[in-house]
């Protein structure tokens, strides 16, 4: 009996769950019972409800899920370069399947580039990309080389899931993500991040804190990690010490930042690339979380580093704010997903 009414709590459990998932959020598509994105969509839930802070072992965990995802679980598939190069050289289409940036590749080739050297072709047809179905192209025929492509798939008030595909080439600018938590998976192509963390001039904050988790959160204040970062000397100028610069690739772990710790990045995609995040909290315009955009600058000339704690001569960069390029823009896109 005992068994039974456990079993009958943890049914309920999951049907609760389940239910709660589409009462605390919007669905941007379809979240089919059983599939790993719905599992990875009910993990955030637990690990983000409510607001609160998560803690190490839950990002983890949700980690390991996001780490399974293939292209398939969210409505995109992969091909061979060399199919793509045939696909280009076809007088229309094969399905309707047939990929956005297959369609976008082949105008750009007859429009603006010369063949390809057979050698060079032939060590293309060695990598793997992903394409979006011709579906999610429509609306978007006169779509510029810089647009990043975007599908949300939950949107909570806790936390949002999204994904992005970038054309190969294209960057993400230098940017931040004040008070928040993100994990980024790439599922398909590659990319090259750099990424930054803020540098406070009070290190002993740092070393109790290196996360800056006690910012979760929080809006941008005269106390936020970014703000406590400008020098007295040019206050335009925020100080940041560079985490690293690597490739990351689908099957790999996920990219975790915090509200201090790898807080800025820039993402520059190696390949036509596919991007699932969970951010937590979402960026909020009105409630000052917005996203903001930098570039890399020199400090003031005679500029002196003063830490409060230890010594920081010889280990950080400089940056400063700055808009977003005329000519990069992010446009919604449709998946079908199964």
């Amino acid at each position: 009996v005992a068994t039974a009414a456990a079993a009958a709590a943890g049914q309920d459990d999951g049907e609760q769950r389940s239910v709660s998932l589409e009462s605390c959020g919007e669905l941007g598509v379809p979240l089919r019972d059983g599939t790993l994105l719905r599992q990875v969509v009910e993990e955030a839930a637990q690990v983000f409800h409510g607001g609160t802070r998560p803690t190490l072992d839950d990002l983890q965990r949700l980690s390991d899920l996001m780490q399974q995802l293939r292209p398939q679980d969210v409505g995109l598939r992969t091909v061979q370069q060399k199919d793509q190069q045939q696909e280009r050289r076809s007088p229309a289409p094969r399905s309707w399947l047939s990929s956005l940036f297959n369609i976008s590749q082949r105008q750009q080739q007859q429009q603006e580039t010369p063949a390809q050297p057979a050698a060079a072709a032939a060590d293309a047809a060695k990598e793997e990309s992903v394409v979006l179905p011709a579906a999610s192209f429509m609306g978007y025929e006169g779509w510029a080389k810089k647009m990043v492509r975007f599908q949300m798939i939950y949107s909570s008030p806790h936390f949002d899931v999204a994904l992005f595909v970038l054309p190969a080439g294209q960057s993400l600018p230098l940017h931040d993500h004040p008070g928040m938590v993100v994990l980024s998976q790439v599922i398909g192509g590659s990319l090259e991040a750099s990424s930054f963390s803020w540098a406070p001039h009070d290190r002993r904050d740092q070393h109790d804190d290196p996360q800056g988790m006690k910012h979760f959160g929080h809006l941008r204040t005269p106390q936020s990690p970014n703000e406590a970062c400008r020098l007295s000397d040019a206050p335009h100028i925020m100080r940041v010490t560079k985490e690293k610069t690597e490739e990351r690739k689908a099957g790999g772990r996920p990219m975790v930042l915090y509200p201090r710790q790898g807080n800025l990045h820039e993402l520059r995609a190696a390949t036509v690339c596919a991007m699932f995040d969970v951010l937590s909290p979402p960026y909020d315009v009105e409630g000052d979380r917005d996203c903001r955009y930098y570039r890399l600058t020199a400090p003031p000339a005679g500029h002196v580093e003063r830490d409060v704690h230890g010594s920081g001569v010889g280990e950080y960069a400089y940056v400063r704010e700055t808009p977003l390029p005329p000519d990069f823009a992010t446009v919604p896109c449709k998946l079908d997903i199964e």
